[in-house]
């Protein structure tokens, strides 16, 4: 961590690279190595203005099915901003239909495999007010091959930010720019609205 702070940092570099192995012999039912790495940039090139970059990605390096719970999912106010919480992935067809309007339903079922990018420039407008606009790129699929990065979801947005003493309150707006139909993730839902405290990274 090279980051001259954690809440709101202005310069630096962090990165860290996760682990995890599930196995039978530590009583679990599945063998899989899941594997997690980012990176984070922060670049201030002058005052009242930062630029900032991140980059993840995860897989299951057996290349076997995950157990449910240590699925990748993507989306939400930290991840993806043009979805909503854990929505981008892939999904499968509920058993029961919606009881309102008697159509299938698609739940989000996590992947094997993840990809992440996001760029931010974060604007000081006024003493503890500011502003951002982002791109947020990012993928999830079943195996590592199928995510293409010439192809991710992408989403642009602006939010606000209010300086607190436990990092900046937030106020996102995500605005999807491609990939909105046939068999995509929530093909219908163009926007997403988020609200959270400290920053995207």
């Amino acid at each position: 961590d090279f980051r001259d702070g954690v809440l709101q940092p202005t310069k630096g570099f962090f990165a860290r690279f996760r682990i995890e192995e599930g196995t039978p012999f530590a009583g679990g039912e599945s063998s899989y190595i899941r594997v997690e790495p980012e990176a984070r940039g922060y670049y201030s090139p002058v005052p009242r203005l930062v630029l900032a970059a991140r980059v993840a990605g995860g897989t299951d390096l057996l290349g076997e099915d995950l157990p449910v719970n240590r699925r990748f999912f993507s989306g939400g106010a930290a991840r993806h901003r043009g979805f909503a919480q854990r929505t981008l992935s892939p999904t499968a067809v509920a058993i029961d239909p919606d009881p309102v309007t008697g159509e299938p339903v698609n739940l989000a079922i996590g992947g094997s495999s993840m990809f992440e990018t996001n760029i931010e420039a974060r604007i000081r407008i006024y003493d503890r007010y500011g502003m951002v606009l982002f791109a947020d790129g990012g993928d999830v699929t079943e195996d590592v091959g199928s995510i293409e990065p010439g192809n991710l979801h992408w989403a642009v947005g602006t939010g606000l930010r209010v300086a607190t003493p436990i990092g900046p309150f937030r106020i996102d707006l995500g605005f999807r720019i491609n990939r909105l139909g046939g068999d995509n993730p929530r093909p219908n839902d163009r926007f997403a609205f988020h609200l959270s405290l400290g920053e995207a990274f």
